[in-house]
């Protein structure tokens, strides 16, 4: 597994390299970086510092993401099929058209997150707080929302997701006693 400094892998992509799969990047700094396209498949970026951030298009499948700060990162059209964002701050991030199957974000903070267009089948978004979330068309089929916050949520159809009693619903309220755990 390849490591990289922050300017290292900034001056590579300056230079034409999109290909950074399988990478040791846990806790960098890319506060701002314009890596549109970059491939970080397979890598770890743990405890990454990506506010800002722009990842338009890029390929981040099985990325280790667990911790990182991605607050109001571009993210749109992204695959992050299978990556871990366990616990990572996505606040604002814009998720359009994003791949997302598979992905584990359990406890994730994406208040206010764009989620318009994206595929979160078979997600797990347990204890994840969607507060304001945008959920226009999203693909939500087998996703796991057990213990979410879904306060306020726009577009939000529950149809093929997984909620339990302890999901709380876009009014502010509990699912109801009886609703069937998963």
């Amino acid at each position: 597994m390849e490591g990289l400094t922050t300017a290292a892998l900034l001056a590579e992509y300056a230079g034409g390299r999109r290909d950074f799969s399988d990478c040791s990047l846990s806790q960098i700094d890319l506060f701002e970086a314009q890596l549109p396209g970059i491939n970080l498949s397979a890598s770890h970026l743990q405890k990454a510092y990506l506010p800002y951030a722009n990842f338009r298009q890029a390929q981040l499948q099985a990325a280790q993401f667990q911790q990182a700060l991605l607050s109001n990162a571009i993210l749109e059209g992204a695959d992050l099929t299978h990556a871990d964002l366990t616990e990572s701050n996505l606040f604002g991030v814009n998720l359009a058209s994003a791949n997302l199957q598979g992905a584990n974000l359990t406890g994730a903070d994406l208040r206010g997150a764009n989620l318009s267009y994206a595929n979160l089948s078979q997600a797990d978004l347990r204890w994840a707080n969607l507060t304001g979330a945008n959920f226009h068309q999203a693909i939500l089929q087998d996703t796991e929302l057990s213990g979410a916050v879904l306060r306020h949520t726009k577009n939000f159809k529950e149809a093929g997701a997984r909620l339990d009693a302890s999901t709380i619903r876009p009014d502010g309220l509990p699912c109801p006693p009886g609703t069937p755990d998963p």
